[in-house]
């Protein structure tokens, strides 16, 4: 096998080969579907050496199934989970080692990014699944509640019709007026066990360009970079909404599976996890500026060197915290009140610095880094 592998040492009790599926071949089963104490797996063959054949498996939910047959995620994605098995099976009937790792660990051994399952005609869509368009959520959450709570769907459905407008008005250059009617989606149906949120739009051709977008966006989600290019046309608020869906999935460990008439996408709790982190990383946006004011101090810590300063010119306040090289060459400044109790003006220089998250409030950091008096 390959150097490359990082593997415990420990092996795990060995578990069944029973393959009862063969989704791709070439020169022997390359992807397959395997059973084990009644659950699917999905397995991808990675090494082989002397008729033995290194296999990943990680297991595999129905609604990824689906997903992967209408190829609306990649095999990538299905085995990038918390935990995934390594196999060694010899001569394609029985495992003779198996591991344990993060399918992070073994990133390098796995399927490209962006592969899907091979399609005889790949850009022709054939839903694996019947039905109206629609949200599929699937998860733990929703399996123990059949009955799931109007403020759990709404964390999920609420960020989701937001980043639904905002891709509506990507894709009309950014023009707001009319955008939210065509992208309103109505709910026209729930099913039981999963929450199938059946969805009416009377402005197909518009919500099918739409659900092309989405696809676009939620394939690239499992790569940093991929992500990053693929978010730079859509505004601080759709990124913001995107972060906002990413999140609710990745906390609930929902999957989400959306059909239209034209493609299906499904987005499941560990690439919204990494997706999030890149929105979080790459998104934020922070800006920098240095001013000068005149005013005085409230309070000044000699220690922690946090400090309240007023402007004296407009009243404005700045707290924030004195800059370390400022402690040890001139602060901390003990005269807070002169004589008479009147404040002892300064000039003052503070770098300001603003962070922007996606969707969220710009939040300043100041930082006193020059004081003279005034």
């Amino acid at each position: 096998m390959r150097d490359s592998w990082a593997l415990p040492e420990q092996m795990l009790p060995l578990s069944e080969w029973a393959p009862v599926e063969v989704l791709v071949e070439f020169n022997g089963p390359q992807l397959v579907l395997n059973c084990f104490n009644e659950r699917l797996y999905l397995a991808s063959a990675s090494d082989d050496e002397s008729g033995i054949v290194r296999w990943v498996s990680a297991p595999i939910s129905e609604i990824e199934l689906v997903a992967i047959r209408e190829r609306a995620t990649t095999i990538r994605e299905v085995l990038l989970k918390d935990r995934v098995s390594v196999l060694d099976v010899e001569h394609d009937t029985s495992i003779i080692a198996e591991y344990e790792v993060s399918g992070s660990a073994i990133a390098e051994e796995l399927p490209d990014f962006g592969s899907l399952l091979p399609a005889d005609h790949p850009d022709e869509y054939v839903p694996a699944m019947a039905g109206p368009p629609a949200l599929i959520l699937d998860g733990r959450v929703l399996k123990e509640n059949k009955k799931p709570s109007f403020s759990l769907l709404g964390e999920v459905v609420a960020p989701f019709q937001r980043l639904w407008t905002g891709i509506g008005r990507t894709l009309s250059g950014g023009a707001s007026e009319g955008i939210t009617e065509l992208s309103e989606l109505r709910l026209s149906g729930v099913s039981t066990g999963s929450a199938v949120l059946e969805i009416e739009t009377t402005h197909v051709t518009f919500f099918n360009k739409v659900s092309s977008r989405y696809r676009e966006l939620v394939l690239s989600s499992g790569d940093a970079n991929a992500l990053t290019e693929s978010i730079k046309t859509l505004d601080q608020k759709t990124r913001g909404a995107l972060e906002e869906f990413t999140r609710a999935l990745s906390k609930h460990r929902l999957e989400s599976f959306a059909r239209s008439a034209v493609c299906s996408a499904y987005l499941g709790p560990f690439t919204a996890t990494r997706a999030r982190m890149t929105l979080l990383a790459k998104a934020t946006q922070t800006a920098e500026k240095t001013v000068s004011v005149v005013g005085y101090f409230v309070k000044i810590g000699t220690k922690d060197g946090k400090f309240n300063f007023v402007s004296a010119e407009d009243g404005a306040p700045f707290t924030g915290t004195v800059a370390p090289a400022l402690m040890k060459s001139q602060l901390p400044i003990t005269l807070v009140l002169g004589a008479g109790g009147q404040p002892v003006l300064y000039k003052c220089d503070f770098v300001i610095v603003t962070k922007t998250s996606p969707g969220g409030t710009p939040k300043d950091s100041v930082s006193l880094v020059g004081a003279t008096p005034a």
